[in-house]
């Protein structure tokens, strides 16, 4: 099959020449990227950071404090006490996949949420799976609008990661590896949600987790030994709008820098694919000054040394290459020894 594909085959020189530009270009597209990308970073990191701020010092700045007797919690408003999340919600699994049933067993198909699907601040649906139940467990592991999604294993940052479940499909059921949190009227599952994005939950989890190398679990005993503040109920209320405005812009900005990285990937590819294919040729104006110090180099040497002047037809290309750039370029402005001196002098004052 690969034999019988064509493909476009410039003289070696001008492969040279096509590769030493891609790569420059590569290299400031990486370079952007990266960039853009250490950028996100810094707004998720702040965005924890606010989550944390508001969850554990609430929103008056002026507020006295008193100590949580908790060391990853720190101080907290006088008001305010710390509870474990046993005495605010009741925890329940999901359904373990792979059971074996009667033959005739009368099933019901529906959806279930996997680890992949929970995530920081909302669900994803877009790869929703499916289970054949019985309508005995259909009942059971039935996820209700309001309740707390958090995971039971996976990577060690996502663990205990929590969003809440707002109705999007029903029926829907859970998966074993996921918790479903009812909290009471003590705790808002909005603000318990904040609360494991936070560092709170990002600290608790991770130094009470069962660990390999680069997973961990936890279990539901682990999820209701969890402390964390506990606001009245009007002072949670406050905090989760609070954050939903804020979360809503910095997410926002994390999209449009997202958005321009596939940009500048599409962009990448797009370039690569213009200029193997001869759609595009590059022209002298698009060629670097790295490479034209690199055409420097080899007239300098030639230059220096008349036995040079024996060359390759190869060699001889390229150097005729150099000297039409830097004409080009308005460095030589005839092709002779008085002329390649006179770039010399114009391009080491230009810094080369």
């Amino acid at each position: 099959m690969f034999q019988s594909l064509k493909t476009p085959v410039p003289p070696l020189a001008e492969q040279r020449r096509i590769s030493d530009f891609l790569s420059q270009k590569e290299s400031k597209v990486d370079a952007l990227i990266s960039n853009v990308q250490a950028q996100i970073e810094k707004l998720k990191a702040y965005k924890q950071s606010l989550i944390t701020e508001v969850v554990t010092k609430g929103l008056d700045p002026n507020v006295p404090m008193k100590d949580s007797g908790v060391e990853w919690i720190g101080e907290i408003p006088v008001s305010w006490g710390i509870a474990k999340l046993q005495y605010c919600a009741k925890i329940r699994s999901g359904i373990t996949l792979g059971k074996k049933y009667p033959d005739g067993a009368e099933l019901i198909e529906r959806p279930y949420l996997r680890v992949a699907n929970v995530q920081n601040g909302g669900v994803v649906l877009d790869d929703l799976k499916t289970i054949e139940v019985s309508a005995e467990e259909d009942a059971q592991y039935r996820l209700s609008a309001g309740e707390v999604l958090m995971t039971e294993g996976g990577d060690r940052d996502k663990l205990g990661r929590g969003c809440v479940w707002l109705g999007q499909v029903e029926p829907c059921l859970h998966q074993n590896h996921i918790f479903a949190l009812r909290t009471n009227k003590l705790l808002n599952p909005y603000f318990l949600s904040y609360v494991t994005t936070s560092k709170i939950g990002r600290v608790y989890f991770d130094i009470t987790a069962i660990k390999t190398t680069n997973l961990a679990c936890t279990n539901s005993s682990k999820v209701l030994a969890f402390k964390l503040p506990l606001p009245s109920a009007g002072e949670q209320q406050q905090m989760v709008d609070y954050l939903d405005r804020q979360v809503d812009k910095i997410d926002k900005l994390i999209s449009a820098k997202q958005s321009k990285i596939e940009k500048l990937e599409q962009y990448k590819r797009s370039l690569i694919y213009e200029y193997v294919t001869g759609k595009k040729e590059v022209s002298w104006l698009e060629t670097s000054l790295t490479d034209i110090k690199k055409q420097y180099e080899k007239l300098k040497a030639i230059i220096g040394d008349e036995d040079s002047f024996d060359l390759s037809d190869e060699d001889a290309l390229r150097c005729q290459d150099a000297l039409s750039l830097l004409v080009e370029r308005g460095y030589l402005y005839d092709v002779n020894a008085d002329g390649a001196n006179l770039y010399l002098k114009e391009a080491e004052l230009d810094g080369f």
